[in-house]
């Protein structure tokens, strides 16, 4: 892990950028619960459109905040950013409220706990490259903390899908 250089940055920012990568964590965890409880009144389709569309406007206001200027004039770049966005916000918003309206909140956190690792396992595929042995060993402690889950009885199979 790289921490931030003490003459660099005061500890009272380092502290900060800890704190804010907590609450995102905490947050995005939060996500196949709230989408579940969500789920009983509002349908699948409606709810992932309302995550987008309550999304845009704070994405606005940040590029806004951050100055960021747009996006490269190139052809290439302008559609590898716009199938980027259109997987990235649009697929999995719907797709993962389709997919936990069909499936209990702990099937849909697996999931979503390992989309890290199919991103990564993609990304080595396209870049033709090995992964290093920090990778492959927070591989293999994914599956067994899943294992651990099941074996307990906090998924029980018959509630895989409906």
């Amino acid at each position: 892990m790289l921490l931030p250089n003490s003459s660099s940055v005061s500890n009272h920012s380092a502290i900060a950028v800890f704190g804010a990568a907590f609450v995102t964590i905490f947050l995005f965890a939060l996500t196949p619960i709230t989408t579940r409880v969500a789920l009983h009144q509002i349908d699948s389709l409606g709810l992932g459109l309302m995550r987008i569309v309550a999304a845009a406007p704070f994405a606005g206001l940040l590029l806004l905040a951050r100055r960021l200027p747009p996006p490269i004039a190139d052809r290439t770049q302008c559609k590898l950013l716009a199938i980027s966005a259109a997987s990235g916000f649009i697929g999995f918003s719907l797709l993962f409220s389709f997919g936990t309206q069909r499936t209990s909140a702990l099937h849909a956190g697996f999931g979503l706990a390992l989309s890290p690792l199919f991103t990564g396992l993609i990304g080595l595929a396209v870049d033709r490259r090995r992964p290093r042995s920090g990778w492959l060993f927070g591989h293999y402690a994914t599956p067994g903390q899943r294992s651990q889950g099941v074996e307990k009885g906090y998924s029980p199979p018959d509630r895989c899908f409906r």
